[in-house]
């Protein structure tokens, strides 16, 4: 019923899995990716219900966006300095 969903930045062949990152950086990514497409998947599900359920849902849903800003603001700024290949 669902299909995967693969990011560009998990495609084989694009720079960023070209690019010989630490496979720390690499399992960061990935895992940001997944909560990313988790929240977004949620996101779409909300609009299918009711007010109220609308409601109490959305609440959830902000405390994962919320968690998605600290992941991103409190990223290790070590891989943001290397190049990607053109």
């Amino acid at each position: 019923m669902y299909r995967k969903v693969e990011p560009r930045a998990q495609e084989v062949g694009n720079a960023i899995c070209e690019v010989k990152m630490c496979p720390q950086a690499r399992d960061y990514v990935e895992n940001f990716l997944k909560h990313c497409s988790r929240s977004f998947i949620q996101l779409i599900q909300l609009c299918g219900h009711n007010r109220a359920r609308q409601r109490d849902k959305l609440a959830h849903l902000l405390e994962d966006f919320a968690e998605l800003q600290d992941e991103v603001q409190n990223a290790p700024h070590a891989y943001s300095n290397r190049r990607l290949p053109k």
